[in-house]
Formats: C-alpha cells, structure tokens, sequence
C-alpha cells in the first residue's frame, strides 16, 4: 500500500475519532456496531474505492497515537487492499507481521480496555486465514515469480507459515476455553471477547484444515460446535453460517460419506435460499447477496455430485426441486461412462474449495505447485466415482428384489457369476469403508449371499425408511418454527405484537 498524504476530510476523521472512543475508553457496542457495520462500509465505498485507507502515520493523530487501536485500523485497511485492491508482496508481509501484533494483543489485554462488535471479530479471524490461503496460492507460482521477488520470500520464509497459523488460531482457542463464558453459547454483541475470537477461531481452524486437505480433523474441530441449533452464534452471520456447513459439506463428500454431506448442504441451501428471498434480502450488509448468491450456487452444484453418488438417499423436497432445475441435465450425463468424467471436473471445479499447499516451494526448481492439491484430491475422487458408478446397476436390481438367484442376476448384468459375486463383495466392502467411524450411509442396500442366492436384508430398509419419515417430518416442523418466526417478526415491526 502506498503513503496517503493528504489533507483529510472531516467525515474520516469523525470516524476514527469515534471508532476510537467506543472500542477504547467508552466501550459502546451498539456505536461499535453502527460504525463498523455501517460506516466503514459507507466511507470506504465514497473516499477508497480505488485507493487504500490512509497510513497509520498520517491518522494516528485522531485516535490519540493510540499504538493498540492503530494495530486494529490497520487490519482493516489491509483487509480492504487484500480485498479490493491488487496488493502486492510487501502488503502481504506486513498484514502478517500486524496480525501477529494484533493476536498478541487479544491474547493480553483486560476485556475493559477492548470493545470489538461480533462482526468485526469475525471478520478479523475469517481475513487471517483467507489471506493465508491467497499467499500459499502466491508463492506456489513459483514460475511467475521473478529474482526479486523470490529473494524478498526467501527472507521471510517464517511470514504466513503454516504451524504459526494453526498455533495463533489455536491460542485464541484455548484462551476463549478459561474465559469467564467457557462452555456457553457467547451472545451476540456481547460477552467476552476473546471468548468470540476462540469461537471464530474454531470455525477458521475447521475451514483451513479442510483447504489443506485434512478433511477427518475438519470434522473434529467443527464438532466442538452444534450445527444443528440455532443459537449458535454464527447463524447471525450469513457467510460464517454458510462456510461452516460448506466445509463440512467438503470434508464429509471427500470422505465418502455421500449421504451425510447431502444432508448437511441441503440445510444450507435451505437456509441460504429464505436468506435471499426478495423480503429478507433488504436486511442484509451491502455486497453481501452477490457472495451469497455465488456461494449458494457451489453448495447446489455439490449436493448434486452427493446424491448422484448416493441414488437412494432423498433429499428435502425443496432441496431436490433446486438441484434439479439447475443440474438435471449434468446429472443425466453423469450416468454415461463417457461423460463422466468431463461433467464431474466441471462440477468439482466450480463448486470445491481452493485447496492450498501450505508448505514453503522450493523456488530453485520453476515448477507451479498451485494446483497440485486439488488435482490430487480430484483424481482420488475420480477414482471413487468410477469404481461406485459400477456399482449403480447392481445396487438397482437389489433394490427391486427381496432375494435373487446369484445366476439370474449374473444374467441381468451381463456379467459371470464368478465376477458377479466379487462385485457383490467389492461393493459391500465399499459400503463399510464409507461408513467407517460414521453412521450408516443411508441410502445403501444391506445384502447378504446364501445358498446362492442374495438376500436382501428388509428389516433394515424399513429402519432406513422410518428415519427418511422421521427426518422429513422433523424438517416440515423446522421448516415452520422458522416461517411463525418471521410471521412474529414481522408484525413486531408493525407494532402488532
């Protein structure tokens, strides 16, 4: 970013004066709020639109050379470059070297001497590992590197390291756990905040070991979370709301958990959807439905690759309508050997994550390692897919029959009999590896050979069939809870309570 020396206007200088006096000596979250939620925005949109916030030198004199709150202000004017603008090596390593201040400061001041909106913390921790990502994608491309460049990476080899990250988003972890609010749900806009920077942080942790391809402990962070009520503290932020279930969404499908990714994606389409809706949409944060419009789209696109993976799983009705009226086709040309493989990379292009090398390249060698990762990750995918799509027919067949001669259904899929019943094994050993450490993947036929013949085993598919009606009947009440909610709301508004 470039030294701004200029006279500034009197609106900018309110600003920080104020931003300043609620986060530092007043502590007025509702001010805290207003001008952080709103009028950063409104500012930033009038007077930066093509230009980074000023430096620290040129407005430290408005908020009383006040070196803690400076290191927030920088955050944001960084954010904004890394956002908005094209920032470039330098920018990269100073956003670190503040965020490491930045941390530090979190992680040793008194809760009276801080005041930070859950949005602004939010942002914060969710910034810190977005711009981790971007600078491994950076200095991956090692080919589009020049001699300048690579010596100022060389020197900073310790900025943006991976066990750094994991360690400062860990701290805050264990920090927000010997808070005075340990094991409570943080209220929005309130409570410690270092209990909220832990909560974010957890979030964060999750995402970025999924963008780093350790899809199992994804899970396990995410878990400290419950995804299913909605007091938790990220249903109030759209974006953090849908990365959570995103994620989540990931690293199940990745781990061949089809069925539980489906359901854990069609919630957040649901939700997502009535968030975009033409009478909730006027109530959210400018810019933010173009992101959630695009992220919505991802979260489509893979459900659509889960349930072709898991045929007899049944999606919410209005989930199934979605999917099909943007991805019937594909879907359709996903069962043909010939085009799979083209329309499932299209699919996972456009809907995965931008996986990420987290380690240091060795620039000596002019090799691209910025798609490494998810090539991999493709091709073991790939590999999954085509070894189920074999077993499609199979598992049709078994799901018409309570019991068929091994000879007969040989015959029905062109096959022997010998190659037929290694089918029958490979699939079913397919079906334990994907339910490993998991519930059953719903959706399976459960099946069994004897006397040479294959039984399939009813008592299960009428337990699945109960939970289907269970889960769909718990849905519809969900689903009506929320639209009474918004009824409520609405005549609150009005004064018709």
């Amino acid at each position: 970013a470039t030294d701004v020396d200029f006279n500034l206007p009197s609106v900018i200088k309110d600003f920080l004066f104020d931003l300043h006096d609620a986060t530092r000596r007043s502590a007025r979250i509702d001010e805290v709020q207003r001008l952080y939620d709103a009028k950063f925005k409104e500012i930033t949109d009038k007077y930066f639109a093509q230009s980074p916030w000023p430096e620290t030198k040129v407005i430290a004199s408005e908020v009383g050379n006040d070196e803690g709150f400076l290191v927030f202000y920088r955050e944001m004017a960084m954010r904004h470059v890394t956002t908005k603008l094209k920032p470039q090596l330098a920018d990269h390593i100073a956003s670190w070297k503040n965020y490491v201040q930045l941390f530090d400061i979190v992680l040793n001041t008194k809760e009276e001497d801080l005041c930070l909106s859950t949005q602004w913390i939010c942002d914060i921790v969710l910034e810190f590992v977005y711009q981790f990502q971007g600078f491994c994608q950076f200095r991956s491309q090692v080919t589009s590197l020049n001699a300048e460049t690579i010596k100022v990476l060389e020197a900073n080899r310790d900025a943006w390291n991976l066990p750094e990250v994991v360690s400062i988003l860990k701290k805050l972890i264990r920090a927000s756990k010997n808070s005075s609010s340990a094991g409570k749900n943080t209220p929005f806009n309130a409570g410690p905040f270092i209990a909220q920077f832990g909560y974010f942080a957890t979030i964060e942790l999750a995402r970025l070991e999924c963008l780093t391809g350790d899809f199992t402990a994804s899970l396990s962070t995410i878990s400290a979370l419950k995804l299913s009520d909605r007091s938790e503290l990220f249903v109030q932020l759209p974006l953090c709301h849908f990365n959570v279930f995103y994620h989540a969404g990931v690293s199940n499908l990745l781990l061949r958990k089809f069925s539980t990714a489906a359901d854990v994606l069609s919630e957040i389409i649901l939700h997502v959807s009535r968030v975009l809706k033409p009478g909730a949409v006027n109530s959210l944060r400018a810019g933010l439905q173009t992101q959630l419009q695009r992220a919505l789209d991802k979260a489509v696109a893979l459900t659509a690759i889960a349930t072709f993976l898991c045929p007899g799983h049944r999606l919410d009705d209005q989930v199934k309508e979605i999917v099909d009226a943007k991805y019937s086709d594909k879907i359709q040309k996903l069962h043909n050997t010939e085009s799979l493989q083209k329309v499932l990379t299209d699919l996972f292009d456009f809907s995965a994550p931008k996986f990420i090398s987290p380690s240091v390249p060795d620039y000596s060698v002019a090799t691209n390692t910025k798609l490494d990762v998810i090539n991999h990750i493709f091709a073991s995918f790939l590999t999954e897919v085509e070894q189920n799509q074999a077993f499609f027919k199979l598992k049709s067949f078994l799901g018409m029959y309570a019991s068929i001669e091994l000879d007969k259904l040989a015959r029905f899929n062109d096959i022997a009999e010998a190659d037929l019943v290694c089918q029958l094994v490979s699939a079913k050993n397919k079906g334990v590896q994907q339910r490993a450490s998991s519930s059953s993947q719903r959706g399976d036929v459960h099946y069994f050979v004897d006397a040479g013949a294959v039984i399939i085993d009813s008592s299960s598919a009428k337990s699945e069939l109960n939970k289907a009606q269970e889960r769909f009947f718990v849905a519809g009440v969900r689903k009506h809870a929320e639209i009474a909610a918004q009824i409520n709301k609405a005549f609150a508004a009005v004064g018709l309570e």
